[in-house]
């Protein structure tokens, strides 16, 4: 039996992206070619839309040419923007379909041509991975696109809620996963403690990597934020975008959006609480419009008692007003601080 190809699709935040990501890739791919059962003809890179909701993420635009600049030494591993592009959040497995259908498409306009460049041209997807190697032609066999990623990453299959069951079975049964193993994980006790990975684990590549390195974009964004150095730990390019920019550093912005219901049980969780009421500072964004704003109402404050036996401020208990606005806002008012 011929050699399966692949493509590698990986799906992140990149936030930033990491020497390690990309380094999977490289594991992955040595790895499957020392099985001798599979041939990677690719690598695709899948930054997650901006409306995933995870803390501190910066714009796709930002991410997207991070990622750019970091691949630029790649001749194998390719960006796809698609993801970013969609009108919200997406699925994994609806990322791993949309990939794998345009390159099946690609190879049936291509008629078994060995150079796939003006289907790249013609629908404008330049991470389509090169057809025309000598190794690929020999057979003309399909494409398949696994899923790569981190022990961390399969172990969520576990987690309730957060995957359908009918997801992680088309993921790990109809398309497969290479997992790059991770210090303090173990991925074979978790698919054995899993019937759904246990029935499908012929599609599972376990990656061993001895080179351990615990590189994360958690603890680069932290690095950023205290003025570390984090030379080697990214590339160089991508370090220079982040400075010029401005962006992890411990100044950066991040817009916080909360609703008005949100807010109603931030207020009545505060009230029935018998801890003080936390300070809610809520940041409005830059380009919002003049008459968008809100204006810190005036208050006047109570003057502080002074005892006359110790000479201390006495503090008495502060009274506390809370309002939402029709914008959504929270305005908090004691007569001690006022906190909008």
């Amino acid at each position: 039996m011929p050699p399966a190809k692949v493509v590698l699709l990986a799906c992140g935040s990149y936030n930033p992206p990491t020497n390690l990501h990309f380094r999977m890739f490289e594991v992955a791919r040595d790895h499957l070619h020392r099985l001798g059962n599979h041939i990677v003809v690719g690598g695709v890179i899948s930054p997650v839309h901006d409306k995933y909701g995870k803390k501190e993420l910066v714009a796709s635009t930002h991410r997207v040419k991070m990622l750019q600049l970091g691949l630029e030494t790649s001749n194998w591993i390719h960006l796809s923007d698609w993801e970013c592009n969609q009108p919200g959040w997406t699925r994994t497995l609806e990322v791993l379909r949309y990939h794998q259908n345009q390159i099946n498409d690609a190879m049936q306009s291509s008629g078994g041509e060995s150079n796939n460049k003006r289907a790249r041209q013609e629908k404008n997807l330049p991470w389509l991975p090169n057809l025309g190697t000598d190794e690929v032609d020999s057979v003309n066999t399909p494409i398949q696109v696994k899923l790569l990623c981190g022990g961390d990453l399969l172990e969520s299959f576990g987690t309730p809620g957060l995957w359908r069951d009918e997801d992680i079975k088309c993921v790990v049964g109809d398309h497969g996963i290479v997992v790059i193993t991770r210090a303090g994980s173990d991925a074979c006790k978790f698919i054995y403690e899993s019937d759904m990975l246990t029935k499908y684990m012929n599609n599972i590549t376990i990656v061993t990597e001895w080179i351990t390195n615990d590189i994360s974009s958690t603890k680069i964004r932290r690095a950023f934020r205290r003025g570390d150095s984090v030379k080697y730990l990214i590339n160089e390019a991508v370090e220079q975008y982040i400075r010029s920019h401005g962006l992890y550093s411990s100044t950066a912005k991040y817009e916080s959006v909360i609703s008005k219901s949100d807010s109603s049980e931030i207020m009545l969780s505060a009230l029935n609480s018998s801890a003080s009421i936390p300070k809610m500072i809520i940041t409005e964004p830059d380009h919002a419009e003049p008459e968008q704003r809100t204006k810190k109402p005036k208050t006047n404050r109570r003057p502080k008692k002074v005892s006359p036996v110790s000479n201390e401020i006495e503090e008495s208990e502060p009274k506390v007003k809370i309002e939402i606005r029709d914008n959504g806002t929270i305005e908090v008012i004691s007569d001690k601080e006022t906190t909008v």
